[in-house]
């Protein structure tokens, strides 16, 4: 039998690849339902094989009960034997069945396949290859063990196709959801204004900049405004497309608060800021407690009067000049959007003289928060050291020292977060 032409009832047709190999039964299977009274010449059942070369067996009644089968190879078989032909020819079927050592194995139709074929080759190894029989409420019907054989091949081959197209399926998807996140990460970066800009200023400026998941969370704004330059690192909840989403939204809004609404103040940028990431959200709404929202520090500096103004949402700032440990001007509390629970919210504003030579940075959490191998975060305390450390360095040394020691924290660790980490040296003008 060809494996195309495997015997399976027309009315399942193997359901194209629906059908598990542990879900077929023995009823899905097309067989065999020929049958004589045991009072039949073993003559006209030897004919009958003849006529019918793919006949694998023939059932044996007796008063219409089912008394057994003979087999194609056991009946030939038997014929072979000396005088076999002159024994068994003219008489009755029924002797040769008596004579026979072969036990039928009978199954339920419900049997599955594989079951099937584990019962049919616990038998003898003379008998292995024996057909067996099917019993169900309408009769009996023989199904040959090569069918049996067949059938469970094709089935793992269709499963085996099944798992092929699914794969390479998955495999387009992924593809296609990558080219997706890929080419909004050319929209993100397009959105983020390159920091090199301040340079007519006196303001040189590195940046570290590295989403979690090709887009990120965290995001960067930098632009300069009615003889004001704005810097701002942002850290969205999630990250992800998640995060890249609030990021848009965040860059957004703050890019109209700054350069439409020409709010100068970092204070009341953030409170402006902060009213608008709710009405955006809809979190103003009764019942609503969406908690999406962003942690910010933001700068803003007149480079005429020589003074920086800071407010935070939860982030702080830090300045390096000269000698000891760097200064920590803290952010507020609250951070901007999310869950608000008083009427309105404010944020503080820090004034910062600034002097040639200052360094000062603005990060989000990521940096800080990145495990080592021990699960050891790298931490705020060490983070503070490492600005001392580097403190009269180049800008250009500092921002590879930063990285260089983030990677060796690292060690090979997945990233955890979204890091962003401005550094800022003022010069003047």
């Amino acid at each position: 039998m060809n494996v195309a032409d495997l015997e399976i009832a027309p009315n399942q047709s193997l359901r194209q690849t629906e059908i598990d190999i542990n879900d077929l039964r023995l009823g899905e299977l097309i067989g065999f339902t020929d049958f004589f009274a045991d009072t039949t010449p073993a003559e006209l059942i030897h004919q009958t094989f003849l006529d019918n070369p793919k006949l694998p067996a023939v059932l044996i009644l007796q008063h219409q009960q089912l008394r057994g089968a003979i087999s194609r190879n056991t009946f030939f078989q038997m014929l072979s034997q000396k005088n076999g032909l002159a024994i068994y020819h003219p008489r009755p079927i029924s002797l040769m069945l008596e004579h026979s050592k072969v036990k039928t194995l009978v199954l339920p139709t419900h049997c599955r396949v594989s079951e099937a074929v584990s019962r049919c080759l616990e038998r003898p190894s003379d008998h292995v290859y024996e057909p067996l029989i099917v019993e169900d409420r309408s009769g009996y019907k023989i199904i040959d063990f090569h069918t049996l054989i067949i059938a469970q091949s094709q089935l793992l081959h269709k499963a085996t196709q099944r798992s092929e197209r699914q794969q390479s399926m998955l495999k387009r998807k992924n593809r296609e959801i990558l080219d997706s996140i890929f080419y909004a990460q050319r929209i993100q970066k397009s959105m983020l204004r390159d920091p090199g800009c301040l340079d007519k200023w006196g303001l040189e400026v590195f940046l570290i900049f590295k989403p979690r998941d090709i887009v990120s969370g965290d995001f960067f704004y930098v632009t300069e405004f009615q003889e004001r330059i704005f810097i701002a690192a942002v850290d969205c909840t999630g990250h992800g497309v998640p995060g890249a989403f609030m990021a848009l939204i965040g860059h957004n809004l703050l890019d109209d608060i700054v350069t439409a609404r020409r709010i100068r103040e970092p204070n009341q940028i953030l409170t402006c800021l902060n009213d608008s990431v709710r009405r955006s959200l809809n979190q103003s709404s009764e019942g609503n407690s969406g908690r999406d929202g962003m942690d910010v520090c933001l700068c803003v500096i007149d480079p005429h009067q020589n003074k920086l103004y800071f407010s935070g949402a939860k982030r702080p700032l830090y300045i390096t000049t000269g000698e000891g440990e760097p200064l920590v001007f803290k952010g507020d509390h609250s951070s901007v959007g999310g869950i608000q629970r008083e009427t309105s919210r404010t944020y503080s504003i820090r004034e910062v003289p600034l002097q040639p030579g200052q360094t000062f940075y603005l990060t989000t959490d990521g940096y800080a928060d990145q495990n080592a191998p021990d699960n050891e975060k790298f931490g705020t305390t060490r983070l503070k050291q490492i600005f001392q450390e580097i403190q009269k360095l180049p800008l250009k040394e500092k921002k590879q020292r930063l990285e260089t020691v983030l990677l060796q924290h690292q060690s090979g660790q997945v990233q955890r977060d979204d890091i962003t980490l401005i550094g800022v040296e003022w010069h003047g003008i």
